[in-house]
């Protein structure tokens, strides 16, 4: 049988993540994105993790992927 199952895509586009995304830290575990401010290199997003709580991240320098 053939897998299915979508794989994690690493961020290659800032602009790829926005609100309602799930995405996958590799420290804070699974997330929704609940808000995305600026653009660019300036762009930061809130993401609430199931075991982490709310964090704000820069894109630019966080390690996520979108599930």
């Amino acid at each position: 049988m053939e897998n299915t199952k979508a794989e994690p895509k690493e961020i290659t586009g800032i602009d790829s993540v926005k609100e309602g995304s799930k995405v996958k830290h590799k420290a804070w575990g699974v997330g929704t994105v609940v808000q995305v401010k600026g653009s660019g290199e300036q762009t930061e997003a809130t993401i609430v993790f199931e075991t982490q709580g709310i964090k704000k991240v820069m894109l630019s320098y966080a390690p996520v992927e979108i599930l």
